[in-house]
């Protein structure tokens, strides 16, 4: 089984996929540890020559996040390339007979969704979800802001269970309804 949690930066992904691995024994992929993984500098450069930059010697994350927060169209291509790439180290290194839990809030544009049993959207406000994300990655509140407008947006009829993270570390039916798949 494949449970998919999603959800806005800040909204406790990786806090529920964790409690719910804990709890439902599940192996936890998060999304944004494999988009790392396979950023190699390769991929880098090539990302970076779309905006007419030189190449480099090293992957510098927050550079290529200030690129791509400039340019919708450049960042969808950015989102496609990445997905190839962890669909196909995600293949090579996991069974599908396992349980997993993924975490990534880009989850509904991934290939990934299809394959999800049972989906979670967590929501919170914006503020909240500002002020974590401001001391977790300590960046200033326009690159929150950018960030954040280069996110998804999220159709709630898409997903089985829409929620806050603490509605569902503390609810036994949450947990109930997922071991039933």
């Amino acid at each position: 089984m494949i449970i998919g949690i999603t959800g806005k930066s800040g909204t406790g992904k990786t806090t529920v996929a964790n409690y719910l691995a804990s709890k439902l024994g599940y192996i936890v992929i998060h999304g944004d540890e494999l988009a790392h993984k396979v950023l190699d500098i390769n991929l880098y450069n090539e990302v970076l020559s779309w905006f007419g930059v030189p190449e480099e010697n090293t992957v510098d994350r927050k550079r290529l996040g200030r690129l791509l927060f400039s340019d919708k169209t450049l960042m969808h291509k950015y989102n496609i390339l990445i997905n190839e790439q962890i669909m196909s180290h995600f293949y090579k290194k996991y069974d599908l007979k396992d349980n997993y839990i993924i975490d990534w809030n880009f989850l509904p544009i991934s290939d990934f969704n299809n394959k999800c049993d049972k989906k979670i959207l967590l929501v919170l406000n914006d503020e909240e979800r500002k002020q974590r994300v401001l001391k977790r990655d300590n960046i200033t509140d326009e690159y929150f802001n950018r960030r954040d407008d280069y996110g998804l947006e999220y159709n709630e009829s898409d997903f089985d269970f829409v929620l806050t993270s603490d509605e569902i570390m503390r609810s036994e039916y949450i947990l109930d309804s997922l071991k039933d798949v």
